[in-house]
């Protein structure tokens, strides 16, 4: 078969499995989306009933409606909804964690800059409950993905790039255990080699040739494999192409310098692949960190200023003192004697220092 070809093969063969706009993706975090808000709902109404039973005052009944919003800020926030975080492994639901913390933080803060103290028992069942109802919810969700993916489908296509033998390893591991998502469509081989296709994989290319292959397949990720041939420019260089085409880019191990500071350790199979991610904040998620930091600040401001007078007092009388030294000490810094101690020579010198 012809690299043409076999880029057309695989090309069909990724539409198939993810699609050009990624529908299942998208319908996959709408569903992940809409769990968060019924567990929110669930939550709230449980903490309410279970705390004030029929006598709910006005300003727990719009908590009670603003929480299920702002929870999916939060799980948006701690990036619950992306998708490379769900359907496996720990960081989905580390996530889930992390939002429950940020939107239990930022309820104690708003309370606190207004004195307005919120009731323990209501915060307590409605954040804990919205935690454990979320990550039930997800995981019911996916073991349905799991199942789906046991079928070939709601699969990310691949790009294996590296010497044939890392090639068919990653392709066996992940052809194994189908529930991580993952399923290599082409290859990029190091050596020169005439083989059409490594473990049923077609060879598509070369090395030089990963970005173009990537974009001729749609493919949603490339890993990079293990090889004395990728150092260098080189990584960095494919990194910053992948980059424009918001692809996900894994790693081995031996290549830490594609990354740098950008690099998240996320395992794949049973090998270690780190992940390729870069940290900038933005939208929401930035919006809301400078919030936190600044209500941290004012908080820290409000527990503060009952002694601010003492450190103002403070401050002046050092000072003071300070300036008290100065005036005694003579032209080289060193303290002088007072000036009816000294000899007619000394205190005219003194004048004219």
């Amino acid at each position: 078969m012809s690299v043409s070809g076999s880029a057309s093969f695989e090309s069909n063969r990724a539409d198939r499995l993810i699609g050009r706009s990624g529908t299942w993706r998208q319908a996959y975090v709408r569903h992940v989306a809409l769990a968060d808000f019924g567990a929110a709902i669930v939550a709230v109404a449980v903490a309410v009933g279970w705390r004030f039973g029929s006598d709910v005052v006005d300003k727990y009944l719009v908590l009670t409606v603003l929480l299920p919003p702002l929870w999916m800020l939060a799980v948006r926030v701690a990036g619950g909804y992306e998708i490379r975080f769900l359907g496996t492994g720990l960081a989905e639901f580390r996530r889930v964690l992390s939002a429950g913390a940020i939107l239990t933080s930022a309820l104690v803060l708003v309370a606190l800059s207004v004195n307005n103290e919120l009731s323990r028992a209501y915060l307590a069942i409605s954040m804990s409950g919205m935690v454990t109802l979320d990550m039930l919810a997800r995981f019911a969700l996916r073991k349905r993905l799991h199942s789906v993916r046991e079928r070939g489908q709601c699969m990310s296509p691949v790009v294996a790039v590296g010497h044939a033998h890392a090639v068919e390893q990653i392709v066996r591991e992940l052809r194994r255990q189908p529930y991580r998502g993952l399923e290599v469509v082409a290859a990029c081989l190091a050596e020169k080699s005439t083989a059409s296709e490594v473990a049923g994989v077609p060879v598509i290319g070369d090395l030089d040739a990963t970005a173009n292959v990537v974009r001729n397949v749609g493919a949603g990720a490339v890993a990079v494999l293990s090889c004395p041939e990728m150092d260098g420019i080189e990584p960095r260089t494919l990194a910053w192409e992948l980059e424009k085409t918001r692809t996900d880019l894994y790693v081995a191990p031996a290549l830490l310098q594609v990354a740098g500071p950008r690099t998240t350790i996320r395992p794949t199979a049973e090998l270690t692949l780190l992940h390729v991610d870069d940290l900038q904040l933005s939208g929401p998620r930035k919006l809301l960190s400078d919030l936190l930091d600044r209500m941290a600040v004012l908080l820290v401001l409000l527990l503060l200023s009952p002694l601010m007078p003492a450190i103002a007092v403070a401050i002046t009388i050092f000072k003071s003192r300070r300036r008290s030294l100065r005036s005694r000490l003579g032209r080289t810094g060193a303290p002088v004697q007072d000036q009816h101690h000294l000899p007619p020579r000394g205190r005219r010198d003194r004048r004219t220092s």
